[in-house]
């Protein structure tokens, strides 16, 4: 964890982390699933960063349209794009 951080982040940060945990253990994947939390300003360099130490990545993506696509993208696609692992898009439906 980043001691530079301000406390409010730090505890979203282990808050997620947290939630992360609970999801695996309900799942039962906790001997093949890494979750982590990270705070970050530059998501695709720190996702992209991190697949270097994995065999396959696994992202969610919304199916999102329009002005809303076209202005904001898509990170797991992204991704996808830039990184150098097998890797497995999963998508769900956006709002």
């Amino acid at each position: 964890m980043a001691s530079d951080l301000p406390d409010a982040f730090e505890e979203e940060i282990e808050e997620a982390e947290e939630i992360l945990r609970e999801w695996v253990e309900k799942e039962s994947l906790a001997s093949s699933v890494r979750c982590q939390a990270v705070a970050t300003e530059a998501r695709l360099g720190a996702i992209v960063d991190e697949t270097c130490r994995h065999d396959l990545v696994v992202m969610a993506a919304t199916h999102t349209r329009g002005l809303r696509r076209l202005f904001f993208g898509s990170v797991a696609e992204d991704v996808a794009q830039c990184c150098q692992r097998p890797m497995l898009i999963v998508y769900g439906y956006g709002n």
